[in-house]
């Protein structure tokens, strides 16, 4: 019983860091692209360019301080990272045009709504694959 109080305990912190980087993360994904679509470039592209910078310090963040993986091997993970990063940036990419292009919803509002959905998914993608942190796998799935 301890040990599972223990375990939860150990993954709801993960998921607070994960969660932190991921707000630190958006913020800088949407000061950068507020500004490019207040300069006239294309919402879409925008997120491109905005979400692009921002996953890069997003890595190191990851890599460090939330996931802290056993294994070294920092480039395998970097490439798997960067896979996960543009199935995340697909996946943002479509619910952005969903929300701007079909539902006629603001481009700055849309940017804002689609943030909680792509937190979760990266937190996903990240954890159960990219650093692989298979001690606490078990307990997700």
């Amino acid at each position: 019983m301890k040990t599972q109080i223990k375990v939860k305990k150990k993954r709801e912190h993960k998921f607070i860091k994960h969660s932190f980087v991921g707000g630190f993360n958006s913020i800088i994904t949407l000061i950068i692209y507020i500004i490019l679509v207040y300069l006239g470039i294309n919402h879409l592209v925008a997120n491109i360019i905005s979400y692009s910078i921002s996953s890069f310090v997003s890595f190191f963040l990851h890599l460090k301080w939330v996931f802290k993986p056993n294994s070294k091997k920092h480039i395998h993970m970097f490439n798997k990272y960067i896979i996960a990063t543009v199935l995340g940036l697909l996946f943002s990419e479509m619910f952005l045009f969903l929300c701007v292009n079909v539902l006629f919803i603001d481009k700055y509002i849309s940017a804002i709504i689609i943030l909680p959905l792509v937190t979760i998914e990266s937190y996903l993608l990240y954890n159960f694959w990219v650093f692989e942190n298979k001690k606490w796998n078990k307990f997700f799935l």
